[in-house]
């Protein structure tokens, strides 16, 4: 199951494809499948089956077969006679695939399309990553800029507090004031009386 997708004059797809992503590790096979990965680049398989029908077919057998030799193994292991039919089948859709794709490779307007289709998606997954790059730095600037008006916030909410207080510790101030000469005046005029009474 195990085999490498071969030159065909000059630097192949899969040479273009190795030098803008790295190939998706733990897969079972080495076939053309092994090329796709998570940044939204497109295969070499996939390349040519969007203009050959024929390839496009094979490319969906080889998937499901894969698929369904994957969960087999997942849930009784190596060994087992149903993953090893499965493992089979898998091996043959793959060299449906792989004789078509030897085929397609000899025409030289078909490469030129496939290489274009994959030029094209990798031009896409540039600019969606320049997008997505873009709504990143503007989300942190945003974080940010609502971080520093949080900072102000707090820093005017405790200037408020402290006015606050001066303000309280000043009324405390007066009013023990107006208190100390409301007693003091008290005390005096007490005095006085009991000095008039005295007299008297």
């Amino acid at each position: 199951m195990s085999r490498q997708i071969q030159k065909s004059g000059g630097q192949s797809l899969q040479d273009i494809m190795n030098m803008m992503a790295q190939r998706v590790d733990g897969l079972q096979t080495a076939s053309p499948l092994s090329a796709l990965t998570a940044r939204g680049i497109l295969s070499e398989a996939e390349a040519y089956a969007h203009f050959d029908p024929l390839l496009a077919q094979l490319l969906k057998h080889y998937r499901d077969a894969q698929s369904r030799y994957e969960e087999l193994l997942r849930k009784n292991g190596s060994g087992d006679a149903m993953v090893d039919v499965a493992a089979d089948m898998a091996a043959s859709s793959d060299s449906a695939m792989e004789t078509r794709l030897i085929e397609l490779r000899t025409n030289n307007t078909m490469r030129r399309m496939a290489e274009a289709r994959i030029r094209e998606s990798i031009e896409m997954m540039n600019a969606s990553t320049r997008y997505n790059e873009k709504l990143r730095n503007h989300a942190l600037r945003r974080s940010g800029d609502i971080a520093r008006q949080r900072m102000e916030e707090a820093r005017e909410g405790i200037m408020w507090v402290w006015f606050l207080m001066m303000l309280l510790q000043d009324t405390l101030r007066e009013t023990q004031r107006r208190l100390s000469a409301a007693q003091h005046f008290s005390r005096v005029s007490s005095h006085d009386d009991e000095r008039r009474i005295v007299a008297a």
